[in-house]
């Protein structure tokens, strides 16, 4: 299954009124399984787009984003929307948010060159 279609089960698997526990785990292992088999940055950006209501699970959702930094350039764009996913699911998270922020404006001040 590809990371879009897996992607596209799990949420209406968490949307749907007659999800189980089982097929919601079972859902988030194939999106789990399709990360770890994927080598197209672009494909876990789309999968992300997916999410615009933010449904998935924090943890799902930062591997796709740990997956995509891991296998993509680290574009700043791309820090700033982790960081903001981050900053949306709880304190325990925040030094790392504002690692990833610094990141992108590390990378920007560097793209830009000295003032």
């Amino acid at each position: 299954m590809s990371l879009i279609d897996a992607t596209r089960a799990l949420l209406d698997a968490i949307r749907s009124s007659t999800a189980t526990p089982e097929s919601l785990r079972d859902a988030s292992q194939a999106v789990q399984q399709a990360l770890a088999a994927c080598e197209d940055p672009e494909q876990i950006e789309r999968a992300l787009a997916l999410d615009a209501d933010d449904d998935l699970p924090i943890g799902v959702k930062s591997a796709a984003f740990e997956r995509r930094l891991e296998i993509g350039s680290r574009e700043p764009a791309i820090l700033r929307q982790f960081a903001e996913h981050l900053w949306l699911h709880g304190p325990e998270r925040d030094a790392e948010a504002a690692a990833l922020r610094r990141e992108a404006d590390d990378l920007d001040a560097a793209k830009d060159g000295p003032s």
